[in-house]
């Protein structure tokens, strides 16, 4: 899952008029383990979320937009296409392009594994000898490198 390690989700969405106060709930996809990552479009009563898949190491991207003849909302679920995953290492993987006329989206590169590799990259510290006679300085050691 390419995504932060600590996540929290949204499980529910509730949208409110504010002329009115009127309340509408928005149904969470089938399956969803939780939404993250709203975003609004810049003109339009539309927003996008990502949904985490129950049980599945990806995302889904879901658009809800406000039908003008009812005025409910509805979610659907945007195709990125075969084989596509969103992004999310370095935060929401998608914004709205300022005239709100494309949504842009980072994906994985193609053929990119969808999941860790059995064995680390780096089996313990490394760990150098110091020969006799050289100079002695302490070693740094950064936290967030240490796993």
């Amino acid at each position: 899952l390419l995504a932060p390690s600590r996540m929290q989700f949204a499980e529910s969405l509730v949208l409110q008029r504010m002329e009115t106060g009127e309340k509408q709930g928005v149904d969470l996809p089938a399956g969803s383990e939780g939404i993250r990552y709203i975003r609004f479009h810049p003109t339009r009563p539309r927003f996008v979320y990502s949904s985490k898949v129950k049980d599945e190491d990806r995302f889904e991207l879901h658009v809800c937009t406000l039908d003008d003849a009812t005025g409910l909302w509805s979610a659907d679920r945007i195709d990125l296409g075969e084989g596509r995953r969103m992004n999310h290492v370095n935060g929401c993987a998608y914004q709205f392009t300022s005239d709100g006329s494309m949504l842009l989206v980072k994906v994985v590169p193609a053929g990119w594994p969808s999941s860790a590799p059995a064995e680390p990259a780096s089996t313990g510290p490394s760990v150098q000898e110091v020969t006799k006679g050289a100079r002695k300085a302490p070693g740094r050691t950064y936290q967030d490198l240490l796993r």
